[in-house]
């Protein structure tokens, strides 16, 4: 797992990132500390990158990616961070996204075989909680098609990969016919219903074009610096998956990304392992917050069950249908409530400071902020998934990439 933080403000933009790098084969799970995340982009002009989740891209490191890249494109400006960001994913296209026919075949398996497990799990976990059998086959039919259609749902509300909008069930089908008929023979032998290709088969290619379904499996890349163009540093995140019927998994992630301007003056941004970073920032920790708000409307719902019940009220769907728009009502106003404390009482002051910071407080920032998660994890964590010696890069408009502190000099 990777702890990855920029912090920007109009005089430069600081990028740094832990070691530590997750490997796991059928032996078990190991930690290295020794990844490198963050690298330039090019030698003559003020841009960089970094990573967080997978270290590889179809089996290419992205350290060599991003090498080739600074020799091959590095000498070519770009007006903003978001078209660096363009010219990064013309780029894979353009080298055939660095892998062979075989990388991608072994790509589209290992996630047909991730949904397949993911559906078949809760499935069976469905069937158990229910108290029937795999042998129930009506069951198992209702339980696979109703996991898929709820899986396709958020599929659907979260959005489509840029370059798959066009990509119809057709043209999947016909692409991925030799791994969908690989899967009805793992179906059978898990004796699970055979004759659902066409329910796998949709439900896959939604999972395939989602942008949700990408989180996790790929890797994020943010570009961090200064366009051609820009006064001020901006940062530029998107998601990059793998190449799928020669079309890339990947998204913009507009709203991870921002820019300084005359009236956004700083911005701290976590990305990855980002929750003590957060709690920091914001007062709380995201899963303490989110925790709060849920049983806050739990116990609304309750009260509006015991007000009914004490006045000799219908206690049914009905009830609860009426005090519905209620209750959100004042959830909102709950959380519109916490969120202004938290602005004023710790972020604002945050982002204030940091406004005023010159290059050296950006660097010590940064670099507390990684150790800070890493302590964190080093004290509560069976797994030590942030650790290792802390890179942290500079980049100003006038100096370009710099290393502030480095664990080693990059591999060419």
């Amino acid at each position: 797992m990777t702890a990855i933080v920029g912090i920007l403000n109009k005089r430069a933009a600081v990028m740094a990132a832990d070691s530590a790098v997750t490997v796991s084969n059928d032996k078990g799970v190991k930690i290295y500390n020794t990844e490198t995340k963050i690298f330039s982009l090019s030698d003559v002009h003020p841009i960089g990158v970094m990573i967080y989740d997978n270290v590889e891209f179809m089996g290419t490191p992205w350290e060599l990616i991003f090498n080739l890249y600074r020799k091959e494109r590095g000498n070519i400006a770009c007006k903003s961070v978001e078209e660096y960001a363009q010219a990064f994913i013309r780029f894979l296209k353009e080298n055939d996204y660095f892998c062979n026919d075989e990388s991608k075949d072994n790509y589209l398996i290992q996630d047909i075989s991730t949904y397949y497990n993911m559906v078949k799990d809760e499935v069976f976990k469905l069937l158990e909680e229910d108290g029937q059998s795999i042998e129930d086959e009506d069951a198992v039919r209702e339980n696979v098609s109703g996991m898929i259609s709820a899986l396709s749902d958020v599929c659907h509300d979260e959005g489509t990969c840029e370059e798959f909008e066009d990509y119809d069930e057709t043209q999947f089908a016909n692409y991925s016919k030799e791994y969908f008929d690989s899967l009805m023979e793992v179906l059978g032998e898990e004796h699970l219903p055979t004759d659902m290709r066409d329910v796998w088969q949709k439900g896959f290619y939604a999972h395939l074009r989602s942008k949700v379904f990408l989180n996790g499996t790929s890797t994020g890349v943010v570009f961090v610096g200064y366009g051609e163009k820009d006064i001020f540093p901006s940062a530029f995140a998107t998601v990059i998956g793998g190449s799928v019927d020669n079309r890339l998994r990947y998204y913009f992630d507009t709203d991870r990304s921002d820019k300084i301007t005359h009236d956004k003056t700083a911005w701290v941004i976590p990305f990855a392992q980002g929750d003590v970073m957060m709690t920091m920032m914001k007062g709380i920790a995201p899963d303490l917050y989110s925790t709060i708000a849920d049983e806050v409307h739990a116990s609304m719902e309750k009260a509006v069950l015991q007000v009914a019940e004490k006045f000799g009220l219908p206690n049914d769907d009905q009830t609860t249908e009426v005090a519905a728009p209620i209750i959100e009502k004042i959830q909102d106003e709950f959380t519109e409530t916490i969120d202004e404390v938290i602005r004023e009482r710790f972020t604002s002051g945050i982002v204030d400071t940091v406004e005023s910071f010159n290059v050296e407080d950006l660097v010590n920032m940064a670099e507390s902020l990684i150790s800070i998660t890493n302590l964190q994890r080093h004290i509560t964590s069976s797994e030590e998934t942030v650790g290792g010696p802390i890179d942290v890069a500079v980049i100003t408009k006038t100096g370009g990439f710099q290393w502030a502190k480095q664990k080693r000099d990059d591999y060419e």
